[in-house]
């Protein structure tokens, strides 16, 4: 019986078909968002917007909450209309910051567009 139980356990694991090379791929992208995550929170905290960072950085790219910008707004005592233009600007400013974490781990700005359109791609995996 036991054997049985840890057959069906065993059979109901995640698999997946990521060679150890798309594995690190992924590794390394997911450490460079983290990166750029915390560069732009030390720069929101820096100009005195830490609750902004944090209330906003839900409606980022890749973020599991989808919550409405209303919701948002009541909490920091904003209209909707300005929530979403804060939102609007932390992303561009995510995507700077990305940008510029790249930078720094290559040579060229034609490094960094291939390795933008790597890192985009990996994630869409």
């Amino acid at each position: 019986m036991e054997c049985q139980d840890a057959e069906n356990r065993y059979s109901k694991e995640l698999t997946h078909d990521l060679t150890p090379d798309k594995l690190y791929e992924r590794a390394w992208a997911v450490t460079l968002l983290e990166h750029a995550l915390t560069e732009l929170q030390a720069q929101y905290e820096h100009s005195g917007r830490t609750e902004l960072f944090f209330e906003l950085k839900s409606f980022l790219p890749g973020a599991l909450s989808h919550r409405p910008h209303v919701e948002a707004a009541s909490r920091l005592g904003k209209s909707e209309e300005a929530v979403k233009m804060a939102v609007s600007r932390l992303r561009q400013d995510y995507g700077r910051v990305l940008k510029e974490e790249i930078k720094r781990t290559v040579s060229t700005a034609e490094e960094a567009q291939t390795e933008l359109r790597n890192l985009l791609a990996i994630l869409g995996e």
